[in-house]
């Protein structure tokens, strides 16, 4: 199962459990570029989108001294955002005077995501793979006002490993 499988079915789940207190809804446009042309359903604009931007495979083999393998680990890369379609004029904390924090997108788009996709992200690669992966590399990056629909969100590298 690829990585941009998987997303698709976590999505899935994150959308039926309500993961972050919202509905999710999944993309794959495989590009930063087609990201723009990503078109936004009516049903869930107000939904985190999870979209796939880009992916890559490599496999590194390891040998013994008699020159057998001993063993393949194979990685999938993939870059994805978590965003929610936003407006410019909308404070990012507290820039102007008498809009109140909690309608910032910080408390709003941020901060949630922040909390269900950093560290501790919630991924259910036993139910959906039938076996734990390794995940080595998590990186996350806050977006602002990102393309023309102004998203706001997360920009997440990840690579997950399997060894056999």
């Amino acid at each position: 199962m690829t990585a941009i499988e998987f997303f698709e079915k976590q999505v899935e789940i994150w959308n039926q459990e309500q993961y972050c207190n919202s509905c999710w809804f999944f993309g794959a446009p495989l590009s930063e570029s087609a990201l723009e042309a990503q078109q936004l359903r009516e049903e869930t604009k107000c939904c985190y989108q999870f979209m796939v931007t880009d992916y890559t495979a490599s496999e590194r083999k390891e040998y013994n001294t008699s020159n057998f393998i001993t063993r393949s680990v194979c990685d999938q890369r993939v870059t994805f955002y978590a965003i929610k379609a936003s407006q410019i004029d909308i404070n990012n904390y507290n820039e102007t005077n008498n809009h109140p924090v909690d309608e910032s997108k910080w408390d709003t788009i941020f901060k949630p995501l922040l909390e269900c996709l950093t560290c501790d992200a919630v991924l259910d690669f036993c139910s959906i793979q039938g076996y734990p992966a390794q995940i080595p590399e998590w990186s996350v990056t806050r977006v602002n006002n990102y393309t023309e629909k102004n998203f706001a969100g997360l920009k997440i590298v990840a690579t997950f490993r399997e060894i056999r």
